[in-house]
């Protein structure tokens, strides 16, 4: 666990030599990121898009096994959980290193802190391993209209700006 007063303790990247990296002989976890504008980042801007970088070492055995993120705020309430299930189905058939790049939109989390967790699983069969709160990150806003209110006015999860407002003259 890492601590929530510390920034420099927290983790944009995590990352593993292939002989110590976590998983089962046939899915190796090689690094998991969160990347903003294209880089790491331990601070990503809620008004802006953001993804989850995930490398692995693959192979034939692994085929049926989907990856999966779990992202939970900082009382432990889990906000979003993706699977590769929606990938690219033509991505089972790639072995070696493959990188996945899970895009994420503008306003999806909430200025806060966040822990991600990722997990491997043959649907139906069994859990291959689970990673837990292998990175933390915060979420703040640059959105001048946010920045007229305290922060604790936006209670939700998912950001104030996810939604898109227009208005007709009736």
């Amino acid at each position: 666990y890492l601590s929530t007063s510390d920034r420099s303790s927290w983790s944009r990247r995590a990352e593993w030599p292939l002989a110590e990296a976590p998983g089962v002989d046939s899915l190796r976890i090689l690094s998991i990121a969160v990347e903003q504008d294209a880089s790491a980042t331990r601070v990503i801007d809620i008004a802006h898009a953001f993804e989850v970088v995930v490398v692995v070492r693959r192979t034939t055995e692994s085929r049926k096994a989907n990856l999966g993120i779990q992202i939970e705020d900082d009382a432990g309430q889990v906000v979003l959980l993706l699977c590769d299930t929606f990938a690219d189905r033509f991505s089972r058939d790639q072995m070696g290193e493959l990188k996945y790049r899970i895009a994420l939109p503008p306003y999806l989390l909430n200025v806060g802190s966040y822990t991600m967790s990722l997990s491997a699983d043959v649907p139906n069969s069994k859990l291959l391993f689970t990673l837990e709160r292998v990175l933390r990150w915060s979420a703040e806003s640059s959105c001048p209209l946010m920045g007229q209110y305290r922060p604790e006015a936006w209670r939700a999860v998912i950001g104030p700006g996810i939604g898109r407002w227009s208005v007709e003259q009736l």
